[in-house]
């Protein structure tokens, strides 16, 4: 009985230590895989308005925004460094510091072609806009001119902005570039696009439902309405001889200068109202002030 069960022990250990023993291989296998895949070296060709234009390597595990970022990246500090004159340098820069980043076409070897946008994917994540690139693909990209092909959007969103058009905009792609509506703005249902006709002679302003999927044209100016915004983050900086100094929060117009100091705990001691100060932002110079201390309060207590 002892041999037997004995036996039945080894048996089961050999099993253990060879099925061990498999998944360690394909462990290796596809982690061998997976770098042999990193290692293997493409050549891809970039065309179009782009810092540079020409055939270079990449690797087979990359996207196109990876690829085109690290592309970017290195000839833009190469080119930028090789440039002595100051003025030269300043041109660089305004030529080649943003690339389009939508309406990318993407040609493969075989001819199928892809349209990316980059931009859709850096606030989404959908890797469906970043494909992986290949063997001889070829990138072309368009002239960004945000002077002329671009998009304009203001009013209760969350963020203000311009953006470059793409034909088959409409109102939705606007406010997703936008980042949505701004919840702190109340009845927020309409939107007011203003375009230019007639060679830029004429203005027409088309008022449209947010939820309108209205088609949009360059140079559209989309001006989200709102009703008056009441709840901003009011505040004052009360700093010096206070025992709670710090941000006191305030209404819009109707906190008296008591209420704050009530709010900031009362006067010290030491306090004198002779040499107290209250800063507002009447021109440059006590603008700039009020910035400075507001930094220098905000910087002693992060």
């Amino acid at each position: 009985m002892n041999r037997r069960l004995l036996f039945v022990k080894i048996l089961l250990l050999i099993s253990f230590t060879t099925l061990k023993s498999q998944i360690s291989l394909n462990d290796v296998a596809g982690s061998n895989a997976s770098s042999m895949m990193a290692l293997q070296q493409i050549s891809v060709t970039i065309g179009g308005e782009f810092i540079v234009n020409g055939s270079f390597p990449a690797s087979a595990t990359e996207r196109v925004d990876q690829f085109i970022t690290r592309t970017y990246n290195t000839y833009y500090a190469a080119i930028l460094t090789a440039i002595k004159d100051e003025n030269s340098a300043i041109v660089f820069r305004k030529k080649y510091e943003k690339f389009a980043l939508r309406n990318i076409e993407l040609i493969h070897k075989d001819g199928r072609k892809e349209v990316v946008d980059l931009a859709n994917f850096r606030l989404t994540g959908d890797f469906s806009q970043n494909p992986y690139i290949k063997e001889g693909d070829l990138i072309i990209f368009p002239t960004l001119d945000l002077e002329t092909n671009f998009i304009s959007v203001t009013g209760a969103v969350n963020k203000e902005l311009e953006f470059q058009f793409v034909e088959g905009d409409d109102l939705q792609t606007a406010l997703f570039f936008a980042r949505g509506i701004n919840t702190a703005y109340k009845n927020v249902n309409k939107a007011i696009i203003s375009r230019l006709e007639d060679n830029g002679q004429k203005e027409v302003e088309i008022e449209v439902n947010l939820n309108s999927d209205t088609k949009l044209k360059s140079g559209d100016r989309i001006r989200v309405i709102f009703d008056e915004r009441n709840n901003f983050n009011y505040r004052v900086l009360v700093i010096g001889e206070v025992n709670r100094p710090g941000y006191i929060p305030i209404s819009r117009n109707s906190t008296t200068l008591k209420e704050v100091i009530i709010k900031a705990g009362g006067f010290t001691e030491n306090a004198s109202l002779k040499f107290s100060e209250l800063i507002r932002e009447y021109d440059s110079y006590s603008a700039l002030r009020k910035k400075s201390i507001e930094e220098s309060y905000n910087n002693s207590n992060s």
